[in-house]
This record gives structure tokens, C-alpha cells and sequence, in this order.
């Protein structure tokens, strides 16, 4: 490992003193003491095909980060979300919560989170905004309601905890998506303040993140590298921690997994096989289900058989009903709601203004049932259907989803870009809530 060390004086006084390492090509990391904050930096290169992205899954939560990193081999860890201080011993993180594939803890409207797919593409969603399972969505993590840095804009608070030091740990990606950048800050000692919000915020924004979440803190914010822990909790000790988040770093490319070294691809007409940081993880059958395999992007999913023009397309079922496929999950919307029509067209289909026949136009339609649309939500510290993979069954293809195909169709009449968004967002809804 090389490493280089910056002293910045001012006469005879240590301002700060910057020390860079180089963990692995493709993994930096900074400790910053400066002005009485004791600080860590780890950039990742996103780019490496050996590197590739683990949250803790299913069963693994309830585990100091060190431990967790260690189990799964991660070169470099962090702590995660916060839990439920009214059920501290289970370790339940309060947002959506997914590792290798396995979802086990759903979003929550009052909680943000942080997720990416196999290819290293990632997310933040901000709390108030509930989104349904992307189907794609590999790895996930909560972090607090409120996003450090938001399209480039740093966010700064007027309540008083944001304003509090303290230790701290987060999340930050670049702009363009290549570097991913994990800070965890020392505090409640001497020469480690701990830092407000506004100074978590800035330190974000001084190393490249367009957008930034806030995980867990105080107690609980670990960082550790090749098995070791870089920072000091300010426990004293270790914390136990609800789940974590690491970087994964591939001794080897296998042969099937050259030149798609982070993918999920259709082998044939029905199996697929996973490939992480160049690491064959095996095959899924998606015919053991009955069901077809498609690609799309260096991921495969498995269409459901009712996707008759197939997994990305949607098409008519009658006058005014539309069949949607995205990433092979089917599910069903109609345009009669809105007093329009079914139109298909070149192998598609899409909403258009045609009239509505009046046996339909007579019988309404009042939205998806009560059944239908019924949803189940989890709700930290002191700090204020599964999807299947290792196994090599392919992920759950439930009813699931985004969108209406509402793109022009030959005879489609063109509608204002309002209400084809407003269309496009009431439909695309129902189908979260696994209407079929």
C-alpha cells in the first residue's frame, strides 16, 4: 500500500495533516486531521471491473461492521442504516434494506435510501417519495431523511440536531457516476469534534458528490479497510450495527464473465448467469418457473409468459386495457379511466384519444380494488417478495414495476405532455401496488 502525507503549516502551526493511501487500484483513502476534526475519505473508482458493490443481507444484520466484513470478504466496509430504538437488540434497520439480490426490509416514505444494480448504476431516493421495487435495484441501504448534497446543491437545515456535531457516516457519488465516496467522521473526543450537518454536507461537495445521503452516526460510524478499523467509534469499542455496506474487490476475472464482469445475462433461452466484479456466481433457471429469459442493458430477467411482445413493450388486452412489461414484469393498466383508448401500433401499444366504446364508457372504472392496493411498510440508533441470486433462481418477478409504454403509436393522437405524465404516474402507481 503506498501512502503520502501532506502537512499544511501556517508559521509554526499544523493546520492539517492529509494522509493518502492507495488500498487496491481503484481505492483511495484519506485521514484528514484538521482543525479539530479527524475525518476519513474513501474514493472508489466504479469503473474497475473487479470492483463491485455488497449490502448486508437477509440474516447478516446484527453485526459489528469489522465482522461483517470479514464474513463476506470486503475490502473496504462502512455501517448503514439506523434502527428502531424501541426494538434496539433486533437490529431492524428502519429503511429499505437489500443485499446481493435478497430485499428484506422495505422503504418507508419517512426514510431516504441509497441502492444500485449488478452494473454499479446507483440511486438516492429522498424521504416523502415511497418507491416501488426496481426490479433491477441489487444492493440498498437507508440513510436519514434528510440528503447531504442533492443534484450538486449542498442541503442546509435550520432545525437544532442538524446543527450538532457528531460523528457521522455517508454516502456520496459523483456526477457522472463513476466515483463513489464514503466519509466516516470521528467524534466526542478530544481532537475529534465530530461534525453539524452543514459540515458533513461540505466535506461531500470539496470531494466531487452530486448527490450524498446520511447514514447512521454517533456510536455506531465504522470504517473499516482490509480488516482493520481506520477510525475511532466513539464508544470505545466497536459497535453492533443493523446493516452495512462494503466494497468488494475480485481476485480474477472467469473466463464466462469476461468482458461483462458486473452483469446478469441470458445464457440461452431461459438460464442466466450473475456476474459480480468478474466472479461467475452461477446460473438461474427461469424456465424452473415456466418463464422465458430476455437481456436488456447487461441484465436479464425472466418475462412473464403474458408479455406477448416481450419484456420491455406493452399491448393491447381490449378497447381500452393495456398489458405493460417492464424488465419482464407484466402488469396491467386502463386508459379508460381517462376516457381514452387502446391504441397499438408498430408491436406496441399506447393510450390514445380514439372515443371510449359506450358499454365501457357506461361501466366505469373505479381504479384498482381495495385488495389491490394494499401495501406493507417498515419503520435507529442514538443518533437521532425476496429477490433471489446466490441460489441461482432468478429474482422474484412479482407485480412490480414502472411506467406505461405510452410512447407514439401509429393512430395514436397526440395528447398535451401534462396528462400523459399524469397518465403515465396514476398507472405506473397502480402497478406498484400489484394491480393486475
Amino acid at each position: 500500500m503506498m501512502t503520502l502525507t501532506t502537512v499544511v503549516l501556517i508559521g509554526s502551526l499544523v493546520v492539517a495533516t492529509d494522509t493518502w493511501s492507495n488500498v487496491v487500484p481503484g481505492i483511495d483513502h484519506l485521514h484528514r486531521v484538521a482543525n479539530g476534526q479527524d475525518y476519513h475519505v474513501v474514493t472508489v473508482a466504479l469503473q474497475q471491473p473487479n470492483i463491485w458493490l455488497l449490502a448486508t443481507g437477509p440474516g447478516e444484520n446484527g453485526q459489528r461492521t469489522s465482522a461483517w466484513a470479514a464474513s463476506k470478504g470486503a475490502t473496504v466496509a462502512i455501517n448503514g442504516d439506523l434502527w428502531d430504538a424501541n426494538n434496539w437488540s433486533a437490529y431492524e434497520p428502519i429503511g429499505l434494506a437489500m443485499g446481493d439480490g435478497w430485499k428484506w426490509r422495505d422503504d418507508t416514505p419517512d426514510w431516504s435510501f441509497f441502492a444500485c444494480d449488478l452494473n454499479k448504476h446507483c440511486w438516492f431516493n429522498p424521504w416523502g417519495n415511497l418507491e416501488a421495487n426496481n426490479t433491477r435495484w441489487h444492493n440498498a441501504i437507508g440513510g436519514m431523511q434528510d440528503l447531504l448534497v442533492i443534484n450538486g446543491v449542498g442541503q442546509f437545515y435550520a432545525p437544532d440536531y442538524y446543527q450538532q456535531r457528531n460523528p457521522r457516516t455517508g454516502i456520496g457519488l459523483s456526477q457522472d457516476g463513476a466515483t463513489l465516496i464514503l466519509v466516516v467522521v470521528d467524534g466526542r473526543r478530544s481532537g475529534a469534534a465530530g461534525m453539524s450537518f452543514a459540515e458533513m454536507t461540505n466535506v461531500m461537495l470539496e470531494f466531487g458528490a452530486y448527490n450524498a445521503i446520511n447514514n447512521d452516526g454517533g456510536g455506531s460510524s465504522t470504517l473499516v479497510i482490509n480488516g482493520g478499523i481506520q477510525n475511532v467509534p466513539s464508544d470505545g469499542s466497536e459497535r453492533i450495527v443493523a446493516n452495512h455496506f462494503g466494497i468488494m474487490v475480485s481476485p480474477r476475472t472467469d473466463p464466462a464473465c469476461a468482458g461483462r464482469e458486473n452483469s446478469r445475462t441470458c445464457v440461452d433461452g431461459h438460464n442466466m448467469r450473475t456476474c459480480s466484479g468478474g466472479l461467475d456466481r452461477g446460473l438461474g433457471d427461469c424456465g424452473y418457473f415456466g418463464l422465458s429469459c430476455e437481456t436488456k442493458d447487461l441484465y436479464a430477467y425472466c418475462v412473464d409468459p403474458r408479455c406477448t411482445n416481450g419484456g420491455q413493450n406493452a399491448v393491447c388486452l381490449d378497447a381500452t386495457r393495456v398489458g405493460m412489461c417492464t424488465d419482464g414484469v407484466y402488469g396491467e393498466g386502463d386508459c379508460g379511466y381517462f376516457g381514452l383508448s387502446c391504441v397499438p401500433g408498430n408491436g406496441n401499444a399506447t393510450c390514445g384519444t380514439a372515443p371510449v366504446p359506450p358499454l365501457l364508457e357506461d361501466a366505469g372504472f373505479d381504479g384498482p380494488s381495495e385488495d389491490a392496493t394494499s401495501s406493507d411498510h417498515a419503520a435507529g440508533s442514538d443518533d437521532a417478495a425476496a429477490q433471489g441470486e446466490d441460489g441461482g433462481e432468478p429474482d422474484d418477478q412479482g407485480a412490480q414495476g414502472h411506467g406505461c409504454a405510452c410512447a407514439a403509436a401509429a393512430g395514436a393522437v397526440p395528447l398535451p405532455a401534462g396528462l400523459v405524465g399524469l397518465i403515465v404516474a396514476m398507472l405506473a402507481g397502480w402497478r406498484r401496488r400489484g394491480w393486475q
